[in-house]
Formats: C-alpha cells, structure tokens, sequence
C-alpha cells in the first residue's frame, strides 16, 4: 500500500509541475513505467520466499538497482539490498529494502493472482 500512495503522489506532483506542456511522450513513459513496476510487483508475490531465504527476491532487486544505474551493496543485514544512486556532486539517493515474509497469504494472491506454494 505505501507503494500505490507513493506513485499516486509523485504522479500528481508531476502533473503539477509539468501542466500546459506537451505531455504526450511523458504520459507514455509514466503508463510504461507503471506497467513495469506492477508486472515487477505481481512477479514478487507470485515467488514468496520466507524470511531469510529472499535469495532470489534479493537477487532480482539488486538486479533492477543495477538496471538503473544504483551502486549495490547485496547482502545488507541478511538478504536486504541497499541502492545509492550519485548525482556527482549534487544530492544522493539510497534506498534499502527490507525483506521479510510471512507464511500467509498475500492481498495479491486473494484478490485473484495466482502465486506459487512456499516452499
């Protein structure tokens, strides 16, 4: 759920900032990207992996990291990832996931998505 709130308000403070432009090529881009994180999302949750067993999980976070030009540091704290992303000498981004699992069953999996059994 943090997610959805965090894309819907980065999508209205873009909407803010770039009202009265051309936004054709951009609203392509954000419809491309959301497609993308929604399809990495329902990858996730169809793969569980219990708590610190997230191999693969962190595997393919590091991955997506990597894909956008993070520096990786995988095995933080277990099988979290860390991501900074240098903007030279301007600001720095870092991100860190936390993974961990319960052996339950997902919102996406009850709402219709199929997921594989835990192993």
């Amino acid at each position: 759920m943090k997610l959805k709130t965090f894309l819907i308000i980065a999508l209205l403070f873009i909407q803010i900032i770039s009202n009265g432009q051309d936004r054709s090529d951009f609203d392509k881009e954000v419809a491309t990207q959301a497609e993308y994180a929604l399809a990495l999302c329902k990858h996730i949750h169809q793969n569980p992996e219990l708590s610190f067993q997230e191999k693969e999980t962190s595997a393919r976070i590091a991955n997506e990291f990597k894909s956008i030009g993070f520096d990786v540091t995988s095995n933080f704290g277990g099988n979290n990832v860390v991501g900074i992303f240098r903007n030279g000498e301007g600001p720095v981004i870092m991100l860190r996931t936390d993974m961990d699992a319960l052996l339950k069953k997902s919102l996406f999996a009850l709402s219709g998505w199929e997921a594989q059994t835990l192993k």
